[in-house]
């Protein structure tokens, strides 16, 4: 990673958030952190759902888990799902960092920073 490189989130959403809120807030999110720091942000986003259903053919996933920072979230939920265990502690992290702030607490909303290196093209 150098310095001009592009910023990838790795936002997990939760499946019973609001499609216009949630896609507001990742904007928002993206703007911000371009604003900050000045390098182009390119969120890479899953449901809950997804990684369910096929999160673990998902290369970049497991690319994530290896060379990403985690920001926010727990990173065991992430490695749980990818190895089809759904019952780890961590699902159960109400610390994790929601995008939409409900007040239920979230299945684990996760956000990590991944290297360019680790993306798929778009």
């Amino acid at each position: 990673m150098v310095p001009t490189s592009d910023v990838d989130p790795l936002l997990i959403r939760p499946d019973d958030v609001d499609d216009d809120r949630w896609e507001g807030q990742v904007d928002d999110l993206a703007a911000e952190v371009t604003r900050w720091i000045g390098n182009d942000v390119r969120p890479l986003e899953f449901t809950v759902a997804e990684l369910a259903h096929r999160g673990s053919d998902e290369p970049v996933l497991r690319d994530v888990l290896r060379e990403g920072v985690t920001v926010a979230g727990a990173r065991g939920w992430l490695a749980a799902r990818l190895a089809g265990r759904e019952d780890d502690k961590a699902s159960n992290n109400t610390g994790a960092a929601r995008l939409d702030h409900a007040p239920s607490p979230p299945p684990a909303s996760l956000a990590l920073i991944t290297p360019r290196s680790a993306r798929t093209s778009s």
